[in-house]
């Protein structure tokens, strides 16, 4: 009897579970629902190893102004502001390593504090394009905001 009710309400079961299971497969992309990258919130351990590996990197000097530099304005929380010239082929990333290894110099104990860069508007994570190139995500000329978690 259980098994005639169950497979009576299967077909509309099935179509039920779909909508979820591909909701599940979106996140498990990186993808939300609504199309926004989301795959920095599912691991926790990644910040601690990201940090580590920011920390560790060379920013390397500015480079002079050219057709493959992109300028960006980084908005420190305090109300400071950066401005820095990277290499339009460099990625994200360097931007993370520039802001943590300026916070380390200005903090007394060396130390960082956990943060987000977010641009353009709607203000977006940048940290989901951490590896694609600046000039990719269309940050030359930006303000990217730095944000406190």
């Amino acid at each position: 009897m259980q098994e005639e009710a169950e497979d009576s309400g299967g077909g509309d079961e099935a179509k039920a579970d779909e909508k979820p299971s591909s909701a599940r497969a979106a996140n498990c992309n990186g993808v939300g629902g609504d199309g926004v990258r989301n795959d920095h919130v599912v691991d926790e351990s990644k910040p601690s190893a990201f940090e580590e590996d920011i920390l560790s990197m060379d920013v390397g000097d500015e480079p002079s102004s050219g057709p493959n530099v992109a300028r960006v304005q980084i908005r420190m929380p305090d109300g400071k502001r950066l401005v820095r010239k990277f290499g339009g082929g460099s990625p994200v990333k360097v931007i993370y390593a520039f802001v943590a290894q300026q916070q380390q110099q200005l903090n007394d104990s060396g130390g960082t504090r956990a943060f987000e860069l977010k641009a353009k508007f709607p203000p977006q994570d940048l940290f989901v394009s951490r590896d694609d190139s600046i000039s990719s995500c269309g940050l030359n000329g930006e303000a990217i905001n730095v944000i406190w978690k």
